[in-house]
This record gives C-alpha cells, structure tokens and sequence, in this order.
C-alpha cells in the first residue's frame, strides 16, 4: 500500500482530534487506523483516561498499526501562580503481533496519517514492546522538556489531574541513576 492511497476523508478524524485540542472538553486522547482491508482510516478510539488510558488501549491492539496523539498539560508553578498549556504527542505504533506486511506498510503510510495531528508538539515511534517504555512520565517529560522553548514548564500531567510530574525530580532522577553507571 503506498501513501496515496490512504484516504483521510472521514470527518470523524478531524473531529476527534479537534476534541483532544480543546480545552473545553475532557477528551485527552485518539487512536486512529485502518481496518482490514481498507484504506480508509478510521477513528479506533478516544479517551478521557489520559495516558494510562491510551496505554492500556494499545496493549489490546497487538495486531494493529495505529496512530494517535496524546494532550499533556504542561505546568508552570510558581508561587501562587500556575499556568496551563496543553502539549500534544503524536505516535505511530505497530504491535508486537503485527505481520511483516504490516510493518512494512506502516512506514509508508505514516507520513500521510500523521497530518491529521498537524499541531503535534512531539511525534514518536512506538513498537507494542515498547508502550511502557516510550510512553512513560520520565521519558515522555524529558522529550517534551528538551523541545520547549524558552518558557519551560515546571510540571507536566498525563491526564490524572491529581499527578503533576515535576520536571526538576525527573531531572534529579536522572542524575542519580547516571551516579550509578560508572
């Protein structure tokens, strides 16, 4: 299958990620595929469960090529003051039970269907073995964190509005655990 004909027609698309861009809505996640045998894509599924919602869907989607986008809030805390601004992850995956064929096709198609997260801040690769380690707190603060500008965040949170992952413990982390390497 080549990338022209993948068909992005299906207004569900844009208004799923429209949904996951709005910070009037609960929606924080959209996973999008194809079907057997189709070309079109399709709306798999969308959430308000934040990351570990996401991740849990993809680990029932062994046998799939999908892509999708995350929003994260990132966070700046200071004093009495926190300012909120959504990030979005964009990520194609393959799973661990997918076909060569499968694998072979996503690459091709994936430039074309990643245009549907158009205003992703950050765009990963994950292969099924890797959800966890991809789509961790730890490495998705660090990805996000080194691809901000100026203004960075303090905190991000992955949809638990009870968990703020602090960039500096994240960062102390690291350095503790490279304390250990040599």
């Amino acid at each position: 299958m080549s990338s022209a004909n993948v068909d992005l027609s299906d207004p569900k698309l844009a208004e799923a990620w429209k949904d996951v861009t709005n910070d009037k809505t609960q929606t924080n996640w959209v996973i999008v595929g194809l079907p057997a045998n189709s070309e079109k894509v399709e709306v798999v599924a969308s959430g308000t469960t934040g990351l570990k919602g996401l991740k849990t869907q993809l680990k029932s989607n062994t046998a799939r090529v999908l892509f999708g986008a995350l929003r994260i809030d990132a966070l700046d805390k200071r004093a009495a003051i926190v300012s909120r601004r959504p990030k979005f992850v964009a990520f194609a995956y393959v799973g661990s039970s997918c076909t060569e064929l499968q694998r072979a096709n996503s690459s091709f198609i994936k430039n074309k269907v990643m245009q549907v997260f158009n205003s992703a801040h950050l765009t990963i690769d994950i292969s099924g073995k890797e959800v966890d380690e991809m789509l961790s707190e730890k490495v998705l603060t660090k990805r996000l964190h080194s691809s901000t500008a100026a203004h960075k965040p303090t905190h991000y949170n992955f949809g638990d509005s009870t968990t703020d992952f602090s960039v500096e413990e994240i960062e102390a982390q690291e350095e503790s655990d490279s304390d250990f390497d040599d």
